[in-house]
């Protein structure tokens, strides 16, 4: 993780006690039929889920964990961070 917002930041120590910033939260991916399936960690609940990411376009990933296959799941979309020098 290279940046989050200052309440995720909170969530993650307030949750795990890590820093958000620099921390793994994909792990162990490997292909599947419509992206990846690997782990996914989740600092705010200190907990680790399956989890699927899959491209939405150049600079978007969607990224899902599920607690219990596809019964409790969350996803979200993350924007990728450019950086090259202006």
């Amino acid at each position: 993780m290279v940046w989050a917002t200052p309440k995720a930041q909170a969530d993650s120590r307030r949750g795990s006690g890590q820093e958000l910033i620099g921390l793994q939260l994909l792990r162990d991916f490997a292909p599947a039929k419509d992206g990846w399936r690997g782990k996914v960690f989740v600092p705010d609940h200190n907990m680790t889920l399956t989890g699927t990411a899959r491209p939405l376009d150049a600079a978007h990933l969607e990224a899902k964990g599920c607690l219990i296959r596809n019964l409790v799941c969350k996803s979200q979309i993350w924007t990728r961070v450019d950086n090259r020098a202006s």
